[in-house]
């Protein structure tokens, strides 16, 4: 397995990263994902290696990412 980190987040880079490398999991908090779908890039990338991921439920992420799990109220 590999492991991509960004030192701060950015949409953009995040995108790139995720198309580029082909992820197939991701794992953030629901801002991080409704910023990548607003952002002007998202429509022409190809996020199908995406299979599952974790983040605190929002129907357009979930809509956009069928293999994301719920995680609210997990770490308490």
């Amino acid at each position: 397995a590999t492991l991509s980190f960004l030192d701060y987040f950015t949409p953009a880079e995040a995108l790139a990263i995720l198309a580029g490398e082909r992820c197939t999991h991701m794992c953030g908090v629901d801002t991080m994902f409704v910023d990548m779908l607003a952002h002007e890039s998202y429509p022409g990338l190809d996020l199908s290696s995406i299979r599952t991921g974790w983040t605190i439920y929002n129907k357009a992420v979930f809509e956009a990412f069928p293999g994301m799990m719920n995680v609210y109220a997990l770490s308490e």
